[in-house]
């Protein structure tokens, strides 16, 4: 599945010298999320074997021992727990079943939504500063020449990494590009057609979705200007010294000198966009072997198979037994062999066309020319994983940036999406079916693989290019925006348009001033004569 070009250019990659001496490079990925370290693991392997030595914190070790790579565990246990116990079916519940807010506008869910994500960075971070192994990090007297960190997702306080080690440091988002991204890399939002990822709106967007947009854009940058940057600013200043002279937390964001964009232009609405702002969505994909046992059930089941995934976080164990019910129903229904990749207790009396199992290679189950239909809650990675394998795709969006890439899936025309809280039997049935007999979702999905893999270099090389270009050019200062440096009353020429206003008002003045003396001049001559004629004729009246 993967074009041959690709392969001889990856050979030829790791043959050809970086032209740089081996940089020591930091990187700290403490949030315990496998899905976002899965995206970049390749890049951080491939830097080493360029002759970069390569440091990671992180929760996840490598699975075998690689040459100038060291690894450091730094697990985040409150952080983990937060995610091991959560019982997405509850939170679905109060947000769209229970919440008044949201019956009443979409916008008010939107912004809990985004509330939820600046509460979770300040857990985080203040659970990153207090860990003995980032505490030691810290204190060391290490040299490195580059930092890489997942700042754009509550771990802004990282950026202090670079002040301690005197180093650039690259950003990376496993999650698109959140806004608070586009502005902190010097690259505006425009509220008028790019929607907010936690929306589901187009790029043309009637009135009342652009003052939506605006709303929620204008109110998360208030209140993380205001509020969130400043918790987050105390918590890096409680853990360090005196004598650290730390800047301000968003005058550290601001100096960033890259952000690698786990995403690609087919996923997200065109704009104009800062050249350090850098697409490499599709690093993680790679051939995969099945296992013997799975080769031959997908072989062997003619009509197909639907692979069904809803990601490392959500558990099927913790859905309601309601909902359990209809998807088992649901399935039996279709007809197909289902493989289904379970988390949570194993329920009885499984239908004997579903297979359920705590893992699959999810990569090599959908490469299979057997694979007719992916059911998936929208993860960047499994989407990016349907576009690249041309596998259609019946989305059931959970939180986060999940419905907006259902959104965009279904606008490519390869995926129908169902509402969880909406999710029946029949719904589920209903959206399969249609997939599977309907050839246009297939095509679609073809053409969206065409598309996806038309590109100069894989993401990988490019990954690995601007990483290396970053170090060769100390940062790369100039390719950072002016915009950083101007107020909104700079940036919205709000300033140029009162002078402008202002000139012309002076000039419209001095044009009534001008008129008037113009016609007082031309009305002189008559006065004398009109005061003469008023005189007469009163004294006629007398006279009389």
């Amino acid at each position: 599945m993967f074009p041959s070009s690709y392969l001889l250019a990856g050979l030829l990659f790791l043959l050809i010298p970086s032209h740089l001496d081996g940089a020591r490079i930091l990187i700290v990925l403490p949030l315990p999320l496998w899905s976002h370290y899965q995206q970049f693991h390749l890049l951080w392997e491939t830097l080493a074997q360029r002759g970069h030595e390569v440091t990671v914190y992180s929760a996840f070790p490598p699975t075998e021992v690689i040459p100038n790579f060291k690894h450091v565990n730094f697990t985040m246990t409150k952080s983990k727990e937060i995610f091991d116990t959560w019982n997405h079916s509850e939170v679905i519940k109060d947000q769209f079943v229970s919440s008044k807010m949201y019956e009443v506008t979409e916008f008010w869910y939107r912004f809990h939504t985004q509330r939820a994500i600046f509460n979770f960075g300040l857990l985080l971070s203040k659970e990153i500063f207090a860990h003995p192994t980032f505490h030691d990090l810290l204190e060391s007297n290490e040299k490195y020449d580059l930092i890489i960190t997942e700042n754009f997702f509550g771990q802004e306080s990282l950026a202090v990494l670079g002040h301690k080690f005197k180093a650039p440091i690259i950003a990376e988002t496993s999650h698109g590009t959140p806004p608070n991204c586009y502005l902190l890399m010097g690259n505006p939002n425009l509220y008028s057609y790019i929607p907010d990822f936690k929306f589901t709106y187009s790029s043309r967007m009637n009135f009342m979705q652009r003052l939506q947009n605006t709303a929620l854009g204008v109110l998360t940058h208030i209140v993380g200007d205001f509020w969130y940057f400043p918790q987050q600013d105390a918590i890096m200043r409680q853990f360090s010294k005196p004598g650290d002279n730390l800047p301000y937390i968003k005058t550290m964001m601001q100096n960033i000198s890259a952000t690698l964009i786990y995403s690609d232009p087919i996923l997200e609405f065109q704009r104009p966009q800062v050249s350090n702002l850098i697409h490499v969505g599709g690093i993680h994909l790679k051939e995969e072997k099945l296992p013997k046992d799975l080769e031959d059930i997908m072989t062997k089941s003619a009509s197909g198979v639907i692979y069904v995934s809803f990601g490392s976080i959500i558990q099927p164990g913790k859905m309601s037994s309601e909902m359990q019910e209809q998807l088992f129903d649901a399935f039996s229904k279709i007809g197909l062999t289902v493989l289904w990749r379970w988390k949570g207790d194993l329920p009885e009396n499984v239908p004997k066309n579903i297979i359920l199992r705590s893992w699959f290679p999810q990569q090599a189950v959908l490469a299979h020319s057997n694979c007719r239909l992916f059911i998936s809650h929208g993860g960047l990675n499994s989407v990016l994983e349907s576009i690249h394998y041309a596998v259609p795709m019946v989305g059931i969006p959970f939180y986060g940036d999940q419905p907006s890439n259902i959104k965009h899936m279904v606008d490519l025309g390869s995926a129908v999406e169902l509402e969880y809280h909406n999710m029946t039997e029949k719904s589920i049935v209903w959206a399969a079916k249609t997939i599977l007999n309907n050839r246009r979702f297939k095509f679609a999905a073809i053409q969206a693989r065409q598309r996806f893999n038309d590109r100069q270099v894989p993401p990988l090389h490019n990954a690995v290019w601007w990483v290396e270009y970053v170090l060769r050019h100390h940062g790369a200062p100039h390719l950072r925006s002016a915009f950083d440096h101007l107020s909104w009353t700079e940036f919205l020429l709000l300033d140029v348009v009162a002078f402008v206003l202002g000139v012309l008002l002076v000039i419209l003045y001095l044009l009534l001033r001008i008129v008037r003396a113009v016609k007082s001049c031309l009305m002189y001559p008559f006065r004398g004569t009109g005061n003469e004629k008023t005189k007469t004729i009163k004294k006629k009246g007398k006279v009389e």
